[in-house]
């Protein structure tokens, strides 16, 4: 089978809040958190057991450190927000594909991530 992926993809574990658009987020206004199972230029990866259809369109936030570690107990913290859409769906998660336009923010640690990380150990 030849590889169709255009960036390379990294296997790296951080923290995500995943919120629906358009016609879907009228039924679910409530935000998602989830971790990543890989990471890329172009989508993410996001391990769950409830995962959305295919073609629902989400807004993702990826919490990610500062540092070469992932180190989140540091002050200095990266949020990556991308709007994309669900592109495969799994019994253990589902791709998601971004959009070229993004927004990158530096602020301090939201709630969110140190509860989805200690839920996930």
């Amino acid at each position: 089978m030849e590889e169709k992926r255009q960036f390379k993809r990294f296997e790296r574990k951080v923290p995500a809040k995943l919120e629906l658009l358009g016609q879907a987020a009228e039924a679910d206004h409530k935000a998602h958190y989830l971790m990543t199972k890989d990471i890329c230029a172009g989508g993410t990866y996001l391990n769950t057991n409830q995962p959305l259809s295919e073609g629902t369109e989400v807004l993702v936030e990826i919490a990610l450190p500062m540092e070469n570690s992932l180190d989140f107990d540091s002050d200095n913290h990266c949020f990556v927000k991308v709007k994309g859409s669900v592109l495969r769906a799994e019994t253990s998660g589902m791709a998601i594909s971004f959009q070229k336009n993004f927004q990158i923010e530096f602020r301090e640690l939201p709630p969110y991530v140190t509860n989805t990380i200690s839920s996930n150990n």
